[in-house]
Parts: structure tokens; sequence; C-alpha cells
């Protein structure tokens, strides 16, 4: 369960962090605001949308297709469509598993049709991390490998709005979150960050954040995740 848990962190570290930037001045290093404001309303879109049957029955057949030779996925597919509820929707996301990997694929793809099939269970993890949102101010580490072009990007946003196109998964334990990105390899192009967020939830009006350990996977882990689009 530790090498579990430690393999999905890497992954986690060396995946690349998709942002939307809305700039004052109109337009930013990534794009038009369009970007940033079409993917804040994606979302309140999702959060509506009722989800049926046969959307998930298609999920299913989508994950089965990619995961065809991979019996232990096949296994936690059984698994899902059998004992899938609302209530565990966060372990389900903190597991290392089909799910995880198929919606941050999704999500960091912009992969429309995908992240639609995802409807359901995207606000199945909201309703929890708002039921659960964090009471006080809280300092969080996040281990991230970047490109210089992606961190003179960050360097020359100051002062604007950033939004993260995925949730956003961060831990309480600096010292954790050091040892992770100390341990990746680094190539000639990429950087070892570290982001520091002091997150304080008076201000946060539709995209809550909770501590996560109690319904995760490995529960040791001091995980605080924050919803898509934070």
């Amino acid at each position: 369960t530790r090498i579990k848990a430690d393999h999905k962190i890497h992954k986690i570290v060396e995946e690349p962090l998709c942002i939307n930037i809305f700039t004052t001045g109109g337009t930013s290093a990534t794009g038009v605001n369009g970007q940033f404001i079409f993917s804040q309303i994606l979302i309140d879109c999702l959060l509506r949308l009722k989800t049926t049957t046969a959307d998930k029955k298609e999920l299913i057949d989508h994950c089965k297709q990619q995961y065809q030779s991979n019996t232990a996925e096949l296994s936690n597919l059984r698994e899902f469509r059998e004992d899938y509820s609302p209530e565990n929707a966060l372990w389900w996301y903190t597991r290392e598993s089909f799910f995880y990997k198929t919606l941050n694929a999704a999500l960091r793809n912009q992969n429309i049709h995908i992240i639609f099939l995802f409807r359901g269970f995207i606000s199945d993890i909201y309703r929890q991390l708002e039921a659960n949102q964090v009471d006080d101010t809280l300092r969080v580490y996040r281990s991230q490998m970047m490109s210089s072009d992606e961190l003179e990007t960050l360097r020359q946003s100051c002062d604007q709005f950033i939004s993260i196109n995925s949730f956003f998964s961060t831990s309480t334990d600096k010292k954790q979150a050091l040892s992770f990105v100390n341990s990746c390899d680094v190539g000639d192009n990429l950087k070892s960050v570290l982001f520091q967020i002091d997150a304080n939830p008076t201000l946060v009006t539709s995209k809550p954040f909770a501590d996560v350990s109690a319904y995760s996977e490995f529960t040791d882990e001091s995980e605080v995740l924050f919803m898509l689009g934070s």
C-alpha cells in the first residue's frame, strides 16, 4: 500500500499542470481570457446536468476497451459497476485505478465527450468536498515538475486569476511534498517546483476543498483536494 501511494504521488508530481489564466489585459500567455471563462462555464454545466445509466454504461464500455488487456483494471471495473455509490466517490478518485487515470487524462486533454460521461461522478466528488469543506485557513503544499516555459508563464501571471483544469491534490505535510519532488528525475527543460498555498475557505464560493484523508484509499497521506477548476 505504501508503494502504491508513493507511485500515485510520483505520477501526480510528473503529470503536466494544466491551467487557464485570466489577465486584466484581456489575453494571456496560454490564450485569450475566453478559455478561462469557457472552463468555468463547462464545470458549472457539468454540475447542473443529470447523468443517466446509459452514460455510465458507455463510460464503463470505453474503459473496458481501453484496459482490455489489463486484468487488474478489468477487475476494478467490475467492482465499480457493482459497488459504486456517491458516498465513495472520493475513495474511487484517490485510488490508483482506471477511474483516476481516465478522468485525469480526459481533463488534461480536454476530451469533452469523456468529461461529459464523468459528469455524475464529478458532481459526487463536488458534493463530498462541499460537505467536508475545511473551516479554517489552511497552508498546503504541492510538488510539481514544470517546464521552464510553464514556470515563466506563472511568474508573469502574478496578481492574475489562475484556474486548474483538474482536481488539485495537495498535502499539509511540507516535508512529504519536498521528498517527492526531490526524488523525481529532472530533465534539461524541467524544474522542480513546490507550491505553497494559503487556502482561505471564506473566499470559496463554488470550488470547495477538503481534507480527504478519511475518504482516501491512503488514509495517512494528509491529502487536501481542491475542486476541479479551483
